[in-house]
């Protein structure tokens, strides 16, 4: 039944008591160069799917790299000034004549 649908030719004998034709040639060839190109097509495209989507988290990773160095950046400076202030507002808190820190 495939090859006759291939083909293009009817399945079953006619009344009259003919054979089915054969199918033409050219019709199986066109099936066969697409069925090599799908089996070797098919792993190329999702291989090339997979190098696209790497290329693109690549991208997308150093683009947000400078930004989360930027982030950080500013983050350590709000600690640093909160260290320093607590250490100025220490220090002027010491009592004269004692050695140790409130």
């Amino acid at each position: 039944m495939a090859r006759a649908i291939d083909a293009n030719a009817s399945a079953r004998a006619d009344a009259s008591g003919e054979s089915v034709s054969a199918p033409r040639q050219g019709a199986t060839d066109r099936w066969r160069s697409f069925a090599s190109f799908a089996h070797a097509g098919v792993p190329a495209m999702v291989a090339i799917f997979g190098c696209t989507l790497g290329l693109i988290a690549g991208i997308v990773s150093i683009q947000q790299r400078a930004d989360t160095i930027a982030d950080a950046m500013s983050d350590i400076e709000i600690v640093a000034l909160a260290v320093a202030s607590e250490i100025n507002v220490s220090a002027a808190a010491r009592v004269p004549g004692h050695s140790h820190v409130l």
